[in-house]
């Protein structure tokens, strides 16, 4: 399972504040935070989960990185997440550490959790989420849930999050895992034209698609 936790220390509070000096980046990324309480949960069930999670898969599936949820989108101050800034109540705290660790389970899955560190950093009286993310280095990462209506594949390109569609994403995927590309295919079957998707992609890629396939009837690239 990935680690979050509600006390950081001195030094991830100092990378925090080293990040907040940089810009958006293929491996950094900001996000506002909705700041919505309702009877004191810091948490809007449904509202950031999307997003969230197609930001950590980006990094995930690019160069890994930093995701800092708190810290405004276009000019890159630090917001804090809780309303009008301050800090967050212990209570507060605790749900959206449980929060991030649901977004991770239920979009990305239990067996790529290792590969994501959040925890909540005090910086100068704010509190900001902040996710480390570690690049997998073996095989692709594709989100269990529909995200802009289809299961999708997403990287970085510059320093914004991009799906790619099923040409895209077999090109990507031979150069940056290229181990998978290299496999022997099966006898009496070639992979010449990736609109065959369903035979095709299933036998050239093995367990990320054909995992997905069992899972949900349908393949990250179908509609």
């Amino acid at each position: 399972t990935h680690a979050a936790a509600a006390s950081p220390t001195a030094g991830r509070a100092q990378l925090v504040k080293s990040l907040l000096s940089k810009d958006e980046s293929e491996v950094l990324e900001f996000k506002s935070w909705p700041g919505l309480h309702q009877e004191g949960s810091c948490v809007e069930p449904g509202r950031m989960e999307e997003k969230i999670a197609k930001e950590l898969c980006g990094l995930v599936n690019t160069r890994g990185g930093n995701l800092l949820i708190g810290v405004d989108d276009d000019d890159g101050k630090a917001e804090g997440l809780a309303p009008g800034g301050g800090r967050l109540s212990h209570k507060q705290r605790g749900e959206l550490l449980e929060w991030i660790s649901n977004v991770i389970e239920s979009y990305i899955g239990t067996e790529h959790g290792g590969r994501f560190n959040c925890e909540i950093v005090d910086v100068d009286g704010l509190d900001i989420l902040h996710c480390k993310v570690v690049a997998s280095g073996d095989e692709p990462v594709i989100l269990k849930k529909r995200v802009e209506g289809k299961h999708a594949f997403f990287t970085r390109v510059g320093n914004t999050c991009r799906p790619l569609e099923l040409r895209e994403a077999l090109e990507y995927i031979k150069t940056r895992w290229p181990e998978r590309a290299s496999r022997p295919q099966p006898t009496g079957r070639t992979v010449a034209n990736p609109e065959n998707r369903l035979a095709d992609v299933l036998e050239k890629w093995g367990r990320p698609f054909s995992t997905l396939k069992r899972r949900t009837g349908v393949l990250p690239f179908d509609t």
